[in-house]
């Protein structure tokens, strides 16, 4: 009927394109130029959430994820000889989620609800024993050599040690099936204890 209905949920994950699009241009576009980028892309995406509430949709909308943790970081640092990467990716994700969560701030909840996927990935990293014993939190559990890309990754293309389960990362940006897993169960304990 091209309209939503009252039990219609929009579920928004994004953020990291975006972000990294705009990381890509580092050095060459100031810092304060990109943190401005990443602000903005997150008020967009707050416009559009408040376009759907306002058509009647409920919206579940992620933060962006925490690109700061992730191997891709730690290999930007380590490329430039400091930690001055990983700090510029947590300042646009910080500005990013800012912009995003000022232009949904009006909501009651009764259309959004908003999921904090940073503060459950910061925690995945800070507290490993606490989701499901993961063994490693650093590393990427899919062997480039035999897998070039996530798509390819499989049980038969992890490094030695990894499994599914015991890794947070399944490549240098992208979480293992066990970091998904604790994003979904996030995800469904938000939207049940939201008040549509």
């Amino acid at each position: 009927a091209d309209s939503f209905s009252d039990k219609d949920l929009v579920t928004l994950f994004v953020g990291q394109n975006d972000l990294l699009e705009q990381y890509a241009l580092y050095p060459a576009t100031p810092s304060n130029q990109l943190l401005a980028a990443a602000k903005s892309a997150g008020q967009v995406l707050a416009a559009q959430v408040t376009r759907i509430a306002d058509a009647g949709g409920k919206v579940l909308v992620s933060t962006a994820p925490s690109l700061s943790i992730t191997p891709f970081a730690r290999a930007e640092d380590a490329a430039a000889g400091d930690k001055s990467r990983s700090k510029l990716l947590k300042a646009m994700v910080d500005e990013f989620n800012a912009g995003l969560r000022l232009g949904i701030a009006k909501e009651d909840g009764s259309q959004v609800a908003l999921m904090l996927t940073n503060e459950q990935m910061d925690n995945m990293l800070s507290f490993p024993v606490s989701y499901g014993g993961m063994a490693n939190v650093l590393d990427a559990a899919c062997d480039k050599t035999l897998a070039p890309t996530v798509l390819q990754c499989t049980s038969d293309t992890l490094v030695t040690g990894a499994t599914s389960t015991s890794y947070l990362w399944a490549d240098d940006l992208h979480l293992s099936p066990n970091g998904h897993a604790y994003i979904g169960a996030l995800a469904v304990t938000r939207t049940r204890t939201n008040p549509f």
